[in-house]
C-alpha cells in the first residue's frame, strides 16, 4: 500500500527507470494518507488513489516515455513534482494522461510551447501544454482539468465535515452552480462565513445549494440535482478564464480533461446523455453566445476573443484497462464563427484510430 510521496515515486521509478534520475525524494517526504487509531485518514485523496491504482501508475509512465526527448530534466522534475505535491496532484494527472491519450490516438505532441504576446493574447506571453499537426494546420493547445463542479464540492464538503466532528455536513440542492461561486465558498472569508452560518443553523443555502449538518448515522441519503443545460449556461465564461493563451495566428483548441475521481458520476457515465448535452451547450454557448459582447477581455472584445477559440475537446482519461466506458470517450466541438477554423477532415487519422469513440460535431 502506497501512502507517501517517496513511496509513489519508487513506484513510478520502477515502471519508468528514467525516472530515477529526476531526483525527485529531494526534500521531505509527503503523507498521503496514515493510520489513526486503525483507521485510515487520508491528507491527499487525489495522491492517495492514484498512487494505489496499477492502470493509473501505468499510464504516468507511459506518458513520461512519450514525453522523454521532447522535454527536459526539468521539465519533467516539474511535472511529476506537482504529481507527487500535497495539492497539485488532480491538474498535473490531467495534463499527463491527455500527452498520453493523444500519443496512444496516433498524434506526436510537441510540448511546453513558448509563446510571445505577439502570438496570444495574453500581453505578458504564455507557456502553453503544446501543438500537434491535424491535418495540414499546426493546432495549438492548452489542456485543463475539468471536474469543476462535483470536485470542488467534494472538497467543500470535506473542508465542512472536518468543521464539524460528530456530525456529518450534507451538500444538496441544485449542483447546477457556477465555478465562481464554489470558489468563493472555498475562499477563507467565504468559508469561515458558511462556517459560522451552518453554527448558527442546520440548513444554509448558498444559490441553488443547500447545505445541512446532521448527527451521524449508519446510514445517511443525500439528493442533490443536475441538469446539463442549466450547469452549462452557470459556467458559460469558464471556457474564458483561458482566452490569454488563445493563439493570434493559427487554430487554438482548448482541451478539457474528465475523469470519474476528479469529476464525479454526472460528467462521466453520460447518464441519459448528461455529457452529451452539456458538452455541446457550453460549446454553444461559449462560441455564440458572446457574438455581440463588447465586454474587453485580453485586450479585445470578448465577441472577437471567442472567434480566437478554434474548437473544445472534453477527453474521458478513465484507462482502458480499468474496464471500457461508454463511447465516445472523446468529443470535440468546432467554432463556425472561428478565424482559424478547423474542419472535420483535419481529424481524419485521429479518427481512423478511435472510430466511434470520438465525437466531432460543428456547432450550428
Amino acid at each position: 500500500m502506497i501512502e507517501t510521496k517517496f513511496q509513489w515515486i519508487d513506484a513510478l521509478t520502477t515502471l519508468c527507470p528514467l525516472i530515477g534520475r529526476l531526483n525527485l525524494k529531494a526534500g521531505k517526504d509527503i503523507v498521503y494518507a496514515e493510520r489513526v487509531h486503525g483507521i485510515l485518514v487520508s491528507h491527499n485523496t487525489d495522491a492517495y488513489n492514484l498512487s494505489n491504482s496499477d492502470a493509473h501508475n501505468q499510464l504516468v509512465a507511459r506518458a513520461v516515455e512519450a514525453l522523454s526527448g521532447k522535454v527536459d530534466d526539468s521539465g519533467l522534475r516539474h511535472m511529476l513534482g506537482e504529481l507527487t505535491s500535497r495539492t497539485k496532484t488532480y491538474g498535473s494527472f490531467c495534463e499527463l494522461a491527455a500527452y498520453d491519450r493523444l500519443t496512444r490516438a496516433g498524434l506526436t505532441p510537441t510540448p511546453q510551447i513558448t509563446m510571445t504576446a505577439a502570438e496570444v493574447l495574453n500581453s505578458n506571453g504564455s507557456v502553453l501544454d503544446g501543438n500537434l499537426m491535424l491535418g495540414n494546420k499546426i493546432v495549438f493547445f492548452d489542456i485543463k482539468a475539468f471536474g469543476f463542479h462535483a470536485h470542488k464540492i467534494k472538497i467543500l464538503n470535506d473542508r465542512l465535515n472536518a468543521e464539524f466532528p460528530g456530525k456529518s455536513v450534507l451538500v444538496e440542492g441544485a449542483w447546477d452552480v457556477s465555478i465562481e461561486l464554489l470558489q468563493d465558498l472555498l475562499e477563507h472569508s467565504g468559508f469561515t462565513q458558511l462556517v459560522a452560518d451552518l453554527k448558527g443553523g442546520n440548513v444554509v443555502t448558498r444559490g441553488p445549494l443547500s447545505i445541512r449538518t446532521q448527527d451521524r448515522r449508519p446510514v445517511t441519503v443525500s439528493i442533490h440535482e443536475a441538469n446539463p443545460k442549466e450547469l452549462a449556461q452557470q459556467n458559460r465564461t469558464y471556457p474564458l478564464r483561458f482566452a490569454g493563451q488563445y493563439t493570434r495566428g493559427g487554430p487554438f483548441l482548448l482541451l478539457f480533461v474528465i475523469h470519474p475521481w476528479f469529476s464525479q458520476g454526472e460528467l462521466h457515465q453520460n447518464f441519459g446523455g448528461f455529457v452529451d448535452t452539456f458538452a455541446r451547450e457550453l460549446a454553444r454557448l461559449v462560441f455564440l453566445g458572446f457574438r455581440h459582447d463588447a465586454t474587453p477581455l485580453e485586450g479585445m472584445p470578448t465577441s472577437d476573443a471567442v472567434k480566437l477559440l478554434s474548437a473544445i475537446a472534453f477527453l474521458n482519461v478513465w484507462p482502458e484497462e480499468m474496464g471500457k466506458e461508454k463511447r465516445p470517450s472523446c468529443r470535440v466541438y468546432l467554432n463556425p464563427i472561428a478565424v482559424h477554423t478547423l474542419e472535420r477532415s483535419d481529424f481524419a487519422s485521429i479518427e481512423a484510430v478511435l472510430g466511434d469513440d470520438i465525437l466531432i460535431e460543428r456547432i450550428q
